[in-house]
């Protein structure tokens, strides 16, 4: 019989704790919608995933704010 080698640990980033994984939110936006968007991120010189978390975030808190 051989004897198998144990299996070297994986590599790659270790796992965040509970709760503070994170989430993929996918949304669909035809050209011109994408284009505006890239375009509001780029004038405040920001990432365009971070400029659209910040702007669906304050919208959030105005929605709650207002009853919507």
């Amino acid at each position: 019989m051989s004897q198998r080698k144990k299996k070297a640990p994986k590599r790659g980033r270790p796992a965040l704790p509970e709760g503070e994984s994170k989430s993929v939110f996918a949304l669909r936006l035809n050209v011109a919608e994408k284009a505006a968007i890239e375009a509001a991120a780029e004038r405040q010189s920001k990432p365009l995933a971070q400029w659209a978390r910040e702007a669906l975030l304050l919208a959030a808190a105005l929605a709650k704010e207002t009853g919507l």
